[in-house]
């Protein structure tokens, strides 16, 4: 996970597609970097979003300082981490 793309966070998963098996290891991927449970990582519903590859995303953080969450998103949107 990392890197930027046309102004967003990618976020690569291996999961298939098919029954929103990517779209949720993507979220649980996401919340996992940013130290967040799971239900605070919630796609932000459109009709678009169901299919396609770009989601948003809205991030529950009243228990995270900012600070903290702009240095993982920082780090995040610099670049993938390394293996």
């Amino acid at each position: 996970m990392g890197g930027e793309y046309d102004r967003a966070l990618v976020v690569r998963v291996v999961e298939t597609p098919d029954r929103r098996r990517a779209t949720d290891a993507a979220l649980a991927a996401l919340a996992d970097e940013l130290s967040l449970p799971r239900r605070a990582v919630r796609p932000v519903r459109s009709v678009r979003a169901a299919t396609s590859r770009r989601k948003v995303v809205d991030l529950d953080v009243a228990e995270v300082s900012g600070e903290a969450l702009d240095a993982v998103l920082g780090r995040l949107l610099n670049g993938p981490a390394a293996p």
